[in-house]
């Protein structure tokens, strides 16, 4: 007989679990999204010990069929999808039809809904297997409870958290939704207690004061628009704002993706400085087609068809909205941040500008196989790009941007020899933790030591760093050791250190750059124009194309000499 069998239905589903289920608050986050799905107008969530005793989701949307709820407990059984061309035009927060059979495999759970006032159905199931069913008298709308998560898999039970942090990661998730969703009304109970209930919002800005009890005149929101693609940052002042969420959806769906995250902190660190941080709330509308949705089960995750672009919009949309805070006349972007067609408005009590310009591109031509030979060198354009002829073309060359990825390969190159190394500090810095960030650090310990760090439990909210890798730089180690931290929790240990690494080596080689206006000298042109025609990349760090060409031919065209 083979070795290679066919798993049980019931192993598969268990399996399948572990995808979609990683904690209550992923529970949380599926039923919510079927409520938002269904069109409910108010939803309700009411747990028990964090969640881990019991999640109960209730709802005011269209409700189900007995039929329905019969096949909601079916594996990759949707509405929301046919077949694989629709994901293309997906427009629902669930479609995969994984998230009720997976709850219901590690769980007791019950399922109940109606369509109209009144006459509903009930569903329970244990492990995954209905024990009843039958009518039941309730409002239109559907309630799903489930309780003893994970009772069927104690290896799986054993990596849940103590109620608080399981309750911070729901509450955290709730208030997600809540500002992404503010037309909608959002109730939140733990242990009988109601800890918040929310009214639907005019906006999102009145949904972000409601939350913090902000003052609404100090929440700063910036809309940018380009090739389909429409951004709008809300940003309470950094002065006022109590917490540093981010709130981020792509098309109403709630994600955490690395490039817009990268794009955040760097925006806050450039313009703030630090660690220093307020909320952010993104909100992202692309095209179809642009965007892959399909990346992960928990469909948290997106890729992007070109996250230059989204990268920069972000960049630029913070960067307006925190400038707006302070009295100026006009908002300035940063070096190559322009773009052609691009329309920026920040809210009321604040600025409006529109900006025009291009993206530097490479286009088709090839810098590598190019080089830049036989030049001259005919100025600098707004303090910023120095121009350079060729024989048969113009350069226009971002002196900062190219100075500073030529800084980051050396810096880079530099910390690769001293990887894993450690340097004692004279006075250890003392870093001020949440309790998830506690947690966190406690329990990886043994990685911060592997990369260089020697940690220490300083009081009830403090650590204290004693020693940090010795990279070759200054770095705002207080920074470094919360952002890992926040890190390891939203991806887990896999590229963490190498991806914090990285980014403050980007940051260093970007301070330690020539600035605008910097004058450089012919000697010093003559070097950067070597040291480029030698580099592995076309783009700064953090991903900006440093040099625009455009050929005589092209110029003449533009010129109509041809």
């Amino acid at each position: 007989m083979g070795r290679i069998k066919l798993l049980t239905e019931k192993t598969i589903n268990q399996i399948a679990a572990g995808e979609v289920v990683e904690r209550p608050a992923s529970i949380i986050k599926e039923l919510v999204e079927n409520s938002i799905d269904a069109g409910a107008l108010n939803i309700f969530i009411d747990i028990e010990n964090g969640g881990k005793k019991r999640i109960t989701v209730k709802d005011d949307g269209c409700g189900m069929t007995e039929d329905d709820v019969f096949m909601a407990l079916e594996r990759h059984a949707t509405s929301k999808i046919n077949d694989i061309a629709d994901l293309e035009k997906i427009s629902t927060m669930g479609f995969r039809g994984e998230a009720i059979p997976s709850i219901a495999a590690v769980t007791h759970f019950s399922i109940s809904s109606a369509i109209s006032h009144g006459e509903g159905f009930r569903i329970v199931s244990k492990n995954g297997v209905i024990t009843e069913n039958g009518p039941v008298s309730m409002p239109k709308g559907t309630e799903i409870s489930c309780s003893n998560l994970f009772h069927n898999i104690p290896a799986r039970k054993k990596f849940l958290k103590s109620d608080e942090r399981e309750m911070a990661h729901i509450k955290e998730m709730i208030q997600k939704f809540s500002i992404i969703n503010y037309k909608t009304g959002f109730s939140f109970a733990h242990n009988g207690r109601n800890l918040f209930t929310l009214n639907p919002s005019p906006s999102v800005s009145v949904r972000i004061a409601d939350i913090w009890k902000l003052n609404r005149e100090m929440i700063r929101s910036f809309h940018m628009e380009r090739d389909g693609i429409s951004l709008t940052a809300h940003v309470p002042s950094p002065f006022e704002a109590p917490v540093s969420l981010t709130a981020v959806s792509v098309n109403g769906r709630i994600v955490n993706d690395r490039v817009i995250n990268g794009a955040i902190l760097r925006t806050f660190r450039e313009q703030v400085g630090g660690e220093f941080r307020s909320p952010v709330v993104i909100l992202l509308e692309v095209q179809n087609g642009t965007v892959d949705i399909n990346v992960h089960p928990s469909k948290l995750e997106v890729r992007f068809r070109d996250p230059f672009i989204i990268s920069e919009l972000i960049s630029n949309s913070i960067t307006g909205a925190l400038k707006s805070f302070r009295p100026v006349e006009k908002i300035e972007t940063q070096a190559g941040q322009a773009f052609e067609g691009v329309t920026m408005t920040v809210s009321e009590k604040s600025v409006s500008e529109s900006y025009s310009g291009e993206i530097f591109s490479p286009g088709n031509e090839n810098l590598f196989e190019m080089k830049i030979r036989d030049y001259k060198k005919l100025g600098v354009l707004f303090g910023v790009y120095q121009i350079i002829e060729m024989t048969d073309r113009v350069i226009f060359l971002d002196q900062h941007a190219s100075h500073e990825r030529i800084t980051f390969t050396a810096l880079k190159k530099a910390s690769e020899l001293k990887s894993g190394m450690s340097q004692m500090l004279v006075a250890p810095i003392i870093v001020g933790l949440s309790d998830i960030e506690k947690d966190i650090i406690s329990s990886n310990i043994i990685l911060f030591s592997n990369a260089g760090f020697l940690i220490e439990q300083f009081d009830e909210s403090s650590v204290a760093v004693r020693a940090v890798p010795a990279i070759g730089f200054d770095a705002d180690w207080k920074g470094v050791v919360k952002e890992m931290a926040g890190e390891l929790e939203n991806y887990g240990s896999s590229g963490v250190m190498e991806d914090i690494f990285m980014s403050r080596l980007a940051t260093a080689a970007c301070r330690s750059s020539v600035k605008r206006n910097d004058l450089l000298t012919s000697l010093e042109i003559d070097s950067l124009i070597e040291d480029i025609n030698h580099s592995e990349s076309l783009t700064c760090p953090h991903g900006r194309p440093f040099f625009f060409s455009m050929s005589r031919n092209e110029f003449e065209k533009k010129v109509k000499r041809q």
